[in-house]
């Protein structure tokens, strides 16, 4: 087996709360695209409660993210999700 298929089957078994798109050793390994292909697959707008960064949320396919780039989208995502 190669590395990006040994790569993509590690990432497949990641339980999906733990993914972290925003590790720079992906980038930096070039790792990255079999964790955006598997969060576009099963959690394609996807929560990170915890990065270097501080929680987060990725949007990972087009029409999700031209969606969410409305600023009424926007707004009422947030009061969705701030008010359930």
């Amino acid at each position: 087996m190669n590395a990006a298929a040994e790569t993509r089957r590690a990432v497949d078994a990641l339980p999906l709360d733990t993914i972290n798109v925003a590790d720079p050793r992906l980038y930096q390994e070039d790792t990255w695209p079999p964790y955006f292909a598997r969060l576009r697959r099963e959690a394609p707008v996807h929560y990170s409660a915890e990065s270097d960064y501080g929680p987060y949320w990725s949007v990972t396919k087009l029409k999700d993210i031209v969606h969410v780039d409305q600023p009424e989208q926007v707004n009422r995502a947030i009061r969705d999700f701030l008010h359930g």
